[in-house]
């Protein structure tokens, strides 16, 4: 595959054209006030053992929501 050396501005060119469904996304969903009630109704435990820290509770509800357009 030979690549291109204005490959990727041509990609970010195009994806302008189209539009972020993401910022679309946004306007309709607030990811931080369903956050806010997931860790509400379900709180995270709190491991003593140490280990790798679980991904925000935002970032995994917009990754699910996401899963399921």
């Amino acid at each position: 595959m030979k690549n291109d050396l204005f490959a990727n501005q041509y990609d970010q060119q195009t994806i302008d054209k189209l539009g972020d469904p993401l910022v679309k996304i946004e306007t309709c969903i607030d990811f931080a006030h369903l956050a806010a009630e997931i860790d509400h109704v379900v709180p995270r435990p709190v491991s003593k053992k140490g280990g790798r820290p679980p991904f925000p509770t935002e970032t995994m509800v917009r990754i699910l929501v996401l899963k399921r357009i």
